[in-house]
């Protein structure tokens, strides 16, 4: 049985950290306010939100099985750039608050195998990132690059 997702509890506010939805159901009207996350009561799943108060973006559900999916992405066959092993993945924009980004990284969807964790990684370090707020996870794998810490 699959949820409905028609009851969620709104999380944290942070300034506006980039889109949240796929690039075809974005609502520029809704960028530059707020970031937060709603989390589904019944089912624990998560998804993020923009809102500038009279303007909304929604992005997908994410069940809290994909923590494991990435742990599992990150074994595929990629071949990793010096320093890409490091770079942390993380969905909370609380933990880049006092970060400074540094661009955005996307991985287009691809139907073969692919490591795209490994390949986002890639992009992270040769923008001098050493974290990445994943902002997508489906169908392309996209996200801001920020450099955390000295």
């Amino acid at each position: 049985m699959t949820c409905k997702h028609t009851t969620s509890t709104a999380g944290t506010h942070y300034g506006y950290v980039g889109p949240v939805s796929l690039p075809q159901y974005q609502n520029p009207a809704a960028h530059g306010g707020v970031t937060y996350t709603e989390t589904c009561n019944d089912c624990g799943a998560t998804r993020r939100v923009n809102s500038t108060g009279r303007h909304r973006e929604v992005g997908r559900w994410v069940a809290r099985a994909c923590a494991t999916v990435v742990a599992i992405a990150l074994s595929a066959c990629t071949t990793l750039a010096p320093g890409a092993r490091d770079v942390r993945m993380v969905t909370d924009p609380g933990s880049v608050v006092n970060c400074v980004p540094v661009g955005s990284v996307y991985v287009p969807y691809n139907p073969v195998p692919t490591n795209l964790i490994g390949l986002e990684a890639n992009q992270a370090v040769g923008l001098g990132a050493n974290t990445v707020l994943v902002t997508s996870s489906f169908p392309s794998l996209q996200g801001v690059a920020y450099r955390c810490g000295s």
